[in-house]
């Protein structure tokens, strides 16, 4: 947001005083990060078009919806949802609240308000948005990780299944080879306990 003021004296314009807000100094190499995976990244705001295009433009953003009332975020959220698939939702007002919830991933900022840290599915207690990109690496190595040990499972069982119909092995064998496989699941999952 852009705040101008003009300082005048006799009418006559001497100064001029211009705020501004100032992007977070994780913010750029977050969203670059999210468009390197193929991720679309969407700025809602409040605030002006050009406001939100210039800002867009600083950060790489790929999209801007400007001018936004509170009320039209959650749909806002719903027409992402229907454009790309699961959509995550970063906020820390009252009026992102709604938002945050209608959202697949509602991500709130520690310094947010209290609504917004209650109704949100994960909270950056840092306020840094770099955070994002390591929650993002968690969450895709976890779901590597599940993956392998489902299929990992299920060819056990089918192996066991197979040669215990073939009596190629008895029943201690089975349990053995069956609580290994378990081990070697739960190994697995331990992985994801490594610093990222």
């Amino acid at each position: 947001m852009r705040i101008y003021n003009r300082v005048a004296e006799d009418e006559n314009v001497i100064g001029l005083i211009a705020l501004m807000d100032v992007p977070s100094e994780h913010a750029k190499e977050t969203i670059e990060y999210f468009k390197e995976h193929g991720i679309h990244t969407t700025l809602i705001t409040g605030g002006s078009v050009m406001t939100g295009k210039a800002v867009a433009e600083q950060l790489g953003i790929d999209e801007v919806i400007a001018n936004v009332m509170p009320e039209d975020k959650s749909r806002i959220i719903d027409e992402q949802k229907e454009k790309y698939g699961v959509t995550a939702m970063v906020g820390v007002g009252v009026n992102d609240a709604p938002a945050l919830v209608n959202a697949n991933v509602g991500i709130a900022m520690g310094d947010g308000t209290d609504v917004a840290v209650e109704v949100s599915d994960l909270v950056l207690m840092q306020s840094n948005l770099s955070k994002l990109v390591q929650s993002h690496n968690i969450a895709t190595k976890m779901n590597r990780v599940i993956w392998q040990n489902v299929l990992f499972s299920m060819a056990v069982v089918a192996f066991l299944v197979v040669v215990s119909l073939l009596g190629l092995t008895d029943i201690a064998i089975s349990v053995i080879i069956h609580e290994g496989s378990t081990l070697v699941v739960i190994l697995n999952g331990l992985r994801l306990l490594k610093s990222n």
